[in-house]
């Protein structure tokens, strides 16, 4: 039998590379976007910054930890959040999520991202 080990964001804090972590387990990163990919999550943005120019509160971004609890911490591809944070990762839901889908990781964006999103309330 192989037993999975849980982690914590202590030791999260600590690992080198590019990491997610999802109730424990660690999920490691492909390593940096493709073109195409990061083309289409900067477009995203724009429009995204420009409809919420008015809010002197939001922030449009991506690549940037969210960390949910204590034992789970993603990246989404973009992100507007409408609150101040003086943290150097997020703390409570963006309000609006985007996850560029591409074949490497569409299992874990559309089911376990997604469904992490939904209870989160985003």
């Amino acid at each position: 039998m192989c037993a999975v080990e849980y982690y914590t964001y202590e030791e999260y804090c600590q690992w080198e590379g590019n990491w997610e972590m999802i109730y424990g387990v660690p999920l490691a990163m492909s390593p940096a976007p493709m073109i195409h990919h990061q083309a289409i999550a900067y477009e995203i943005a724009f429009e995204l910054k420009s409809s919420s120019r008015e809010c002197k509160q939001c922030l449009v971004f991506g690549e940037a930890d969210w960390k949910i609890n204590n034992d789970t911490v993603v990246k989404p591809d973009v992100v507007l959040i409408c609150n101040k944070t003086n943290k150097s990762y997020m703390t409570k839901a963006p309000e609006i999520i985007v996850e560029v889908i591409s074949k490497s990781t569409a299992k874990q964006d559309e089911k376990t991202k997604f469904k992490l999103y939904e209870e989160e309330k985003v």
